[in-house]
């Protein structure tokens, strides 16, 4: 099994992203947050109300499809210039502390 951030090809669907990995990493990975960087054009799985809260998108152009991806994110950003995404995966990412 793999989490990372390609489907295999046999699992394309043509016009869109397949995100029915995430059930698979969220399930894995049960204390991780998880920031997906999207146009939001695809196949969503079902989440949970834990995972909807620990999963924030960013909708980059040309997506604009926020009432399907609040199915699987609390969170969901709509980028209207790519130049802003440095700054805002930035304030996504959980701050950690080293001890």
């Amino acid at each position: 099994m793999h989490y990372a951030l390609f489907t295999p090809v046999s699992q394309w669907r043509w016009g869109g992203t397949s995100f029915l990995w995430l059930t698979h990493a969220w399930r894995a990975f049960p204390g991780h947050q998880f920031i997906l960087v999207t146009d939001g054009d695809g196949a969503l799985p079902f989440a949970l109300p834990y995972d909807r809260r620990r999963t924030s998108v960013v909708l980059i152009p040309p997506g604009d499809r926020i009432d399907l991806m609040l199915q699987i994110a609390e969170r969901v950003i709509r980028l209207t210039r790519l130049d802003d995404l440095p700054l805002i995966l930035g304030s996504l990412v959980p701050r950690a502390m080293i001890a």
